[in-house]
């Protein structure tokens, strides 16, 4: 369930201000072509997330660059290494919605059951139901400057008794002394 664990950083405090969303079509989709893109723009750091889509576009990238400059030196890169039909461009004025938290709270039916059965969701408030404003897996995390270490602290939404055991465990701080 938990893939992993990361600290959420505002990629204009360090140095990467520019979102490109990039749309590429191709003519060739084939097994082989999709694993050498697939595995090509997956190594370049530039792209931070990579989509094969439905539709008129064949595959979206999510790219985050310091700058124009940066933008157009991976935007060669990636026409030099692969044969693509086309390619288009579209940057980000302004975030306005960003989260990597998942709506879990709202699954129905046999998904929450199963995640209810592993206690992957929050105890029952009293009263039924879950109390407004609770959830179970948020957690703030902050870098300061005084401190650089990792400081984590529990959402003002939620308090302890609102997470399972298990995965409290899970998202637990490791402090290093």
């Amino acid at each position: 369930m938990i893939t992993g664990r990361v600290v959420l950083v505002a990629p204009e405090k360090v140095g990467l201000g520019l979102t490109v969303f990039v749309q590429v079509e191709t003519s060739d989709h084939s097994g082989t072509w999709l694993a050498d893109f697939a595995d090509g723009v997956t190594a370049m750091p530039e792209v931070v997330e990579l989509y094969r889509m439905a539709g008129d576009v064949d595959y979206m990238l999510r790219v985050v660059v310091p700058d124009m400059a940066a933008y157009d030196t991976f935007y060669k890169a990636l026409v030099s290494r692969f044969p693509l039909k086309n390619v288009t461009s579209r940057f980000a004025m302004e975030r306005l919605k960003h989260t990597t938290a998942l709506a879990i709270l709202n699954l129905r039916g046999p998904e929450r059951a199963r995640l209810a059965g592993r206690e992957m969701l929050p105890r029952q408030a009293s009263g039924g139901g879950n109390a407004p404003g609770r959830c179970s897996l948020k957690r703030s995390f902050r870098l300061t400057e005084r401190t650089p270490a990792l400081h984590t602290e529990p959402c003002r939404d939620c308090h302890e008794r609102s997470r399972p055991r298990d995965l409290k465990e899970q998202l637990a701080p490791r402090h290093q002394g």
